[in-house]
């Protein structure tokens, strides 16, 4: 475990969002991270979809001494012969998440198939292997709970020198109005187009946790240092309770359910989008928080 005291990037992504007071950009925040905290970098190059193996092996390449042995069991000398060797061992095995067909799919591979690549990988290797959960706010908390309980799962990782992996997903609202709207709004009748806008699941994205701090913010608001294999670079994004309501949704494909009451945690980036740089300027987009692979 590694603590150390810093000024947070972050703070100035809460300022611009919410409009803080100078002062607190000047805040001393205390950190952990994990002890290999300037590991090497993999990056995923060429391989669009691999951002799952990607953050595997930087989740090995951060881990502890014990956890880098499982490392070296990957052949190749490149990332890209690390990638292809995860790709060969994992892309057709039988996946845990669909009922048929590989783990690896057009676009990418599930947050259930990843944690089995790594119990697959560490099976026999090492002490212990991660779990995985979904981020999803329970019935009997409230959001700063929600943000509370996250923080404090990434943070005990952290500290066993688990770098934690994550699943941050994007929506968009899309304009999308029915011809009853339409006629509504015609004939002049207020609110006609109030719920003509409808939530679209885009992109997902995996990313490898490397620090924490120690606290987390009164309405459950944290920052966090990662991994990003799809740039090969270390940074930082705000992971905090959105005050407008969404949807979102839980599970894949057929499974899939949208949930409503503010059921995630929302994130704020400068490096990641996730095809919500693409969308209208008029229409809203969401990046979250969606699943966690962790050592408990």
């Amino acid at each position: 475990m590694n603590v150390k005291i810093k000024y947070s990037f972050c703070m100035f992504i809460a300022a611009s969002l919410f409009g803080l007071h100078a002062h607190a950009l000047e805040k001393k925040i205390e950190w952990t991270f994990v002890q290999n905290e300037n590991a090497k970098i993999f990056s995923q190059g060429r391989r669009q979809n691999s951002c799952g193996y990607g953050a595997l092996l930087n989740n090995l390449s951060f881990g502890s001494d014990d956890v880098k042995k499982v490392l070296d069991t990957i052949e190749g000398k490149t990332d890209d012969d690390k990638l292809s060797n995860l790709a060969n061992r994992f892309d057709s095995k039988k996946s845990v998440q669909y009922p048929d067909g590989g783990r690896m799919r057009d676009n990418g591979i599930s947050a259930l198939d990843l944690l089995q690549d790594s119990h697959d990988l560490r099976e026999g290797k090492v002490s212990s292997l991660l779990i995985g959960e979904s981020l999803v706010r329970k019935a009997d908390e409230s959001q700063a709970e929600m943000g509370e309980r996250i923080h404090r799962m990434l943070l005990n990782s952290v500290s066993k020198n688990e770098p934690p992996i994550l699943l941050v997903r994007s929506e968009t609202a899309h304009f999308k109005p029915r011809v009853h709207h339409s006629a509504a709004a015609l004939i002049g009748i207020k609110k006609a187009f109030k719920k003509s806008s409808r939530w679209d699941a885009e992109k997902g994205h995996f990313i490898t946790v490397i620090g924490v701090p120690n606290k987390v913010n009164e309405d459950g608001s944290f920052c966090l240092d990662y991994i990003d294999s799809a740039i090969g670079k270390r940074r930082q994004l705000f992971v905090y309770p959105e005050n407008r309501g969404f949807l979102a949704p839980i599970g894949v494909d057929k499974n899939t359910r949208w949930l409503d009451d503010f059921p995630y945690f929302v994130v704020a980036s400068p490096s990641l989008a996730l095809g919500t740089e693409k969308e209208n300027w008029n229409e809203r987009t969401i990046l979250f928080l969606d699943f966690a692979i962790y050592r408990k």
